[in-house]
Formats: structure tokens, sequence, C-alpha cells
């Protein structure tokens, strides 16, 4: 890191630990040699670095300096210097026409001198044994920095050579100024004495610590070639030695100085604040009483996690006298934690991000009475973290000229919210609910609310004919001017299909029904600016058509009183089903004989010998019956015989004959019949 005067520093130190000497090592070697006229200056990087390019800064006074761009030459003279002035030059790295401030040489202070100086010596008898030498002295800017040698030369003798010491800055100055520690109160420093102090017995080493911001410098001097001197922190220094006699009348040229900041002392964590900005976007900052010190730069570690969900977690670091951080990407309505830490030390906070919508949730109206209107709606999500909102409900007729309606809402009655508006009948209304924060508008989706406060019409069904309904309906409205048509719903209750109608008239005739199907039916109020209720549902089964006619299969004679018959059935019409069949026999001079049955054989039992005519009528469940299918002719035996004892599973051969005919005559046999007897254990067999 480069370090400069004048208050052009560079900020190095921002945590408060010991610094090493190596952390303040410049990058680049610099050396003046002010021997040469003009002055040349040289210098050497590491090739590592891969810099090619240098800027020289030459300065003798804050805010003088001057730059020079001298490309990648690593040696330059320095003209148009002043003589009796110190300078001081450092030399910073360039890379794409831009300077790096974090390579380059310590400055190196220097002053051009006169030209040299020869003095005039006069040498004058004070008495017989002494001789009085005196010589002029320099009137330049250099006239204390000489040291002055007498050679006395006596007849027959080596010459003797005297030296006098003035006050001059030429004697070697300490080397190898370097820092050992470094703390925010204190410093300490050591040196290297140069040995040509020797000569001079007891010296002492004269420490001054300058502060860099105007302040008076602070002067400590020790025997030894260490020290240790108290500064402030948070401050820039320019720290250099130089030696003396101990009667102060013999000083050294000071020392290459160092320049550096003091750290801070250990800091805290300062208050902080959160606000919400917008949904998902929230700010940090420091609280307003959090004063800095001087310019030093403190760094806290910032950590946002939600409190409950496993959302995002956001970390980053933020500086002193930072105006604030903005994070974004936050869920809404989630409480997220603030973890605000410097080394051990930290502090937390808990903010809840505001909603998506202001608005409030679920907002319903409707016209209660026929003069007012209500509207109701739930509290909006997270409502706690909701800040300066204003809230207000807005009805507007749907009628020209009417006048629209605004009303405010208390922040406190969001969560259990309800207002209500004086309004005139037969009239339709549209509402919305508005929140507006700093300016800004959301608006909730219109509801159009109509005009409910009208009675259930009373609806009559009836069935005209199979597959056709009527349904009635009583008008609840008597003012003429509040226009309104019916809304008839049909529903088929087996099947759950609906249709839905609307009409202007009080009636409806439904046409091509399923047949034996149960129908509901509601009706209610529609328009414009009306809507009622519907009324209660009335219900009514379609009536059936007659059933198709049976077929008679068979019909057969069991015995002299046992007729069965046996016959099929077509397939009912849609839901119908049928309950049963009636069998009927007619005789020439007896009562017919009229029996039911749910299967499709019936036995009927008849009298022997005798003539009967029978048909079958199929019924559905509503007591509709079929045409009688065709008549058959059938006649009962007179007789019956019971043939025992014979063997199983044999055919055996049957004839019959009268006789006994009047005049004992007998007939003839009849056609023989062939019958085969069951299985084992039936010896027997019916003869008619």
């Amino acid at each position: 890191m480069c370090f400069r005067d004048f208050g052009v520093l560079f900020k190095v130190f921002s945590t408060n630990t010991f610094i090493s000497p190596s952390q303040l090592a410049p990058q680049i070697e610099l050396k003046v040699n002010v021997e040469t006229n003009p002055p040349r200056i040289t210098w050497s990087i590491d090739a590592d670095l891969g810099i090619e390019a240098f800027q020289i800064i030459v300065w003798d006074k804050p805010d003088s300096e001057e730059i020079i761009p001298v490309g990648s030459v690593t040696s330059l003279e320095l003209t148009d210097l002043a003589k009796c002035i110190e300078y001081t030059v450092q030399v910073m790295a360039v890379k794409e026409g831009l300077p790096l401030l974090e390579i380059c040489s310590a400055p190196v202070s220097f002053t051009i001198l006169e030209g040299v100086y020869t003095p005039k010596l006069t040498v004058e008898n004070t008495a017989p044994d002494e001789v009085h030498a005196s010589w002029t002295e320099p009137t330049s800017c250099q006239a204390s920095d000489y040291i002055y040698k007498l050679s006395v030369t006596h007849a027959g003798s080596e010459p003797r050579t005297i030296t006098k010491l003035f006050p001059t800055t030429d004697l070697e100055s300490p080397t190898h100024l370097r820092l050992l520690a470094m703390n925010a109160s204190h410093l300490t420093l050591s040196w290297i004495e140069s040995a040509v102090w020797d000569i001079c017995g007891t010296v002492k080493h004269v420490v001054t610590v300058v502060p860099l911001d105007g302040d008076p410098p602070t002067i400590v001097t020790v025997d030894g070639t260490s020290a240790t001197v108290s500064v402030n922190e948070c401050s820039w220094y320019e720290i250099y030695v130089h030696m003396e006699t101990a009667d102060s009348m013999f000083r050294s040229a000071r020392s290459n100085g160092i320049v550096l900041q003091s750290p801070l002392r250990p800091y805290g964590v300062p208050d902080f604040e959160i606000v919400n900005l917008n949904p998902g976007i929230q700010k940090i900052s420091w609280n307003g009483g959090v004063e800095w010190t001087s310019e030093c730069v403190r760094k806290y570690d910032v950590t946002i996690s939600p409190v409950k969900s496993l959302g995002k977690e956001f970390k980053f670091t933020m500086l002193s006298g930072d105006p604030g951080a903005i994070t974004g990407e936050l869920l809404p309505c989630t409480e997220y934690q603030y973890t605000v830490s410097s080394g051990s030390e930290s502090k937390t906070k808990i903010l809840k991000t505001l909603p998506s919508s202001f608005l409030p949730t679920d907002v319903t109206a409707v016209i209660n009475s026929p003069n007012a209107l209500k509207v109701n709606w739930g509290a909006p999500r997270c409502v706690e973290s909701i800040g300066d909102v204003h809230y207000s409900v807005t009805i507007r007729p749907s009628n020209e000229g009417s006048e629209t309606m605004k009303q405010e809402v208390a922040k406190d009655s969001l969560t259990q919210g309800a207002v209500e508006f004086q309004v005139k009948p037969c009239t339709a209304y549209l509402v919305y609910m508005e929140a507006d924060t700093m300016g800004l508008k959301d608006r909730s989706k219109l509801i159009m609310v109509k005009d409910g406060n009208i009675e259930k019409p009373k609806v009559t069904v009836t069935n005209i004919e199979p597959g056709v309904q009527k349904v009635s309906w009583t008008d609840p409205i008597a003012a003429p001017e509040c226009r309104h048509l019916f809304e008839v719903q049909q529903t088929n209750v087996f099947t759950g299909g609906q249709v839905t109608i609307t009409v202007s008239a009080t009636e409806r005739i439904f046409v091509e029904l399923t047949h034996c199907t149960n129908y509901e039916y509601t009706v209610r109020v529609v328009g414009e600016h009306v809507s009622g209720q519907k009324s209660d549902p009335v219900r009514l089964v379609t009536i059936s058509p007659k059933p198709e006619t049976p077929t008679l299969i068979e019909v057969t004679v069991e015995g002299p009183t046992s007729v069965k018959l046996t016959w099929s059935t077509p397939i009912p019409h849609d839901h119908c089903s049928h309950t049963g069949y009636i069998v009927t026999a007619q005789a020439a001079n007896d009562p017919s004989i009229r029996a039911t049955t749910d299967l499709q054989y019936k036995t009927l039992t008849v009298k022997t010998c005798t003539s009967y005519l029978v048909a079958v009528q199929a019924q559905y469940s509503d007591g509709s019956l079929s045409e009688k299918s065709q008549f058959r002719a059938v006649t009962t035996p007179a007789y019956e015989y019971v043939v025992l004892s014979l063997k199983p599973r044999t055919i055996n051969s049957y004839r019959l004959r009268i006789i006994g005919l009047p005049g004992n005559v007998v007939g003839p046999y009849s056609v023989a019949t062939s019958k085969r007897t069951t299985g084992k254990g039936i010896f027997g067999t019916h003869l008619t």
C-alpha cells in the first residue's frame, strides 16, 4: 500500500491487531543521489509483478505535488528544483494508464545544497604559548551542516589535526528505522545507531512523531535504539529519528521517515435499523446516532437468513460510514433475521418482509337490505409488517348520473373490516378496495353487486304428457321500472346434467325429456341491476309412455287344472322399469282369471276340460299398462293317470282309447306317445 503525505493518504489498517513491519514494506526500492547535478533518482521492482510503466510524484509542501509520467525507464534526473528546499519523491506503478495505489516506493526526502564552501583562516598570537585561530562561517542553507578540521604543524614535528564539531545534520543519521508493533494507542519502533557517534560520548536518540492532520508533533528522547510512543487511534503519522549529543550541540540528520496509520481500538457492533422498501426488498443502515472515528474503515459481517423457512441466505460486508445496503429477492411475508458481527460480538434484529400485495383478501360485497350495501374483507397477509398504507372502499353506481361514494378505512379495521353504504333499490354497483402507499395505488378486482334483496319466486311443476313438463312461477317484483328477467335452471337428478335458460315470461314448457326421470327446477330473478336468490327447488318425475306389448312364447297345459305361460318383453323406455306382469285367462262361460307376477312366466290354476283365451300385459312402476299380447287358445284335459314302478332311464310308449261308449262300443287307440323315465329313484309318470 502506498503511503502519502498531506492528507492524500490511503487507508491501510482497518482492524485492531498488531501490524508487522513486513506489512509496510514498499514494493518499489527508490534511491536518490544528490551528489550529481541535477539530482538523479533510480528505482527497481520485482519482475514478477509485471509492471512496465511508472510515474514520479515530487512535492515540497501540501498541494504542491508534481506528477511526471516516465514510461518504462527506471531512472530520472530531477530538474528545475530549488536549492535549500526539502523535497519528497515517490515512485508509483502504472497499469493501463491508471496508477496502482498498492504498488509504490516509500517516500524519500532530500535537499539540494549550494556550492562547496572554503573558509578563510585567521591566526593570531594571544599569549606566549597560545595561538587563536578563526575562520569565516558559510552563509548558505547548510551553514550549520559542517565539520571543521584544523591542522597545526610544529617545527620539526608531525602535523596535528584538531576536529571541531559544530551543530550539523551531516553527521550520519540512524538507519533501518522500522515498526516493531502497533496498536490503537502505542507504536514501538527500533533503529540502528551510526558508529560515527562513538567519538561523541553520551548521545541521545530523538524520536519525532508528526501527526499528518496538523496537530503538534510529539518528541520522545530515549537512550537506546528503540522507543514506544503514544498515538491516537485511526490517525496518520510520519515518524523519523535523529541523534544528538547530551548537550544537544551536535545532531545528526534525521533518518528516513515512515508514514503509517494507527489502527482502531477494539470496537463493538453499532446499532442498526432495518426497513421495508417494497415487497421482497429490505434495507439495513446504521442508526442515525452512530458516529465514526476519523476516516478509519470498520468492517462488519452481515448475514440475512429466514427465521422459519428454508429460503436463501444472504451474506455480505458493510463498512463504517456506508449509507446502507439493500437486499432484494426476499420472500414476501417472511421473517428475516439480520446478524451484524465484528469479531466475537454480534447484534441481531428481525423484520418481516412486506406482502406481495397490500390489498385485503377475500373482498366481498352484498346488498343485504333494500337500501344498504355491505362490503366485507379479510386482513391483508402479514398485516403487522405493513407500514404507512391508506385504505379506502369505493362503490360506483351503474346508473348514469348517480354519485360515486368512497369511504376511508382505518388500519386497525383491516383485521375485521366491514363498511356499509346507503344505496338505491334496483341499482347495480361496482365495488373495489384501494391501497395507497407512498403515492402508489393498488386496486382490488372489480366486484359487480346487484340488488339481491328480492323474494324468492314460488315454483310449480306439472306433467303434461310423457317427456313434457311445465314450470311456472310467481314474479316477486311489482315495480315495472325495475327491468328484470328470470333464470330457470333444470337439473336431471339422476345424471346431474343442467340446463339454464333466461326468459321474460313466468312459465316455461320443457319437452323431449327423458321418461321416468326426476327433474329439479329452480328460478331466480336476474337483470342489469338485480340478482335475486334461487327459489326453493321443486322436483317431479316425468310420466312414462305405455310399455311395449309382451310376446307370448309358449303356452303349456301341464294338467287338467294347470296352464303355464312364458313370454318375452321389449327393453323399457329410458329410465322406466317393469314392476310386474298381468296374466289373464278368459273362458266362455266362467269368470276370467287374473294373476300378477314379476317374472316372465306364470302358471295359472284353471278348470278341467275347459277352453281359455290367455294373454299377458307389462306394467311400469307408475302403473302404466301395455296393450295385451296376442290371445292364445288353450283347452285343459279332463283326466290324468299316474303310472308307477317304471324302470329308470327307460323309454315307454303309451296309447289311449275309450271303451264303454254308448252301446258298449270300444273306440280306436290314440297316436302313441313315448316318454323316457328320469334317473334312479323315480318310478312313475303322469299320463293325461
